[in-house]
């Protein structure tokens, strides 16, 4: 995902994303704002509408959200112990292949 959606997320506010793929799926599993496909610029003022129509204590929840999900999901600690574990199961599969 784009570097700067994460810093969106961990900034604890809603974020609007006119983006696809992983971005967009990141969005949405941390319920964290409204997402619009890349380019589709009448989607996102539809999503602009319907987060202007939420309560105060409705985005609260999303921007807290966004933040609770990048802690948990790309803390620098954890993202290395999946990558060391990434790297430890290929080195198990080489050497049992080889």
């Amino acid at each position: 995902i784009p570097a700067k959606l994460q810093t969106f997320l961990m900034s604890g506010i809603p974020v609007f994303g006119m983006i696809d793929r992983e971005g967009a799926r990141v969005i949405r599993d941390a319920n964290a704002g409204l997402v619009a496909s890349a380019g589709d610029s009448k989607a996102l003022a539809i999503s602009v509408r319907e987060m202007m129509l939420k309560s105060e204590e409705e985005l609260k929840k999303k921007g807290s959200s966004a933040r609770s999900y990048t802690q948990k999901e790309f803390d620098r600690d954890v993202l290395f112990s999946t990558l060391e574990k990434l790297f430890e199961e290929a080195i198990q599969l080489h050497r049992a292949t080889n």
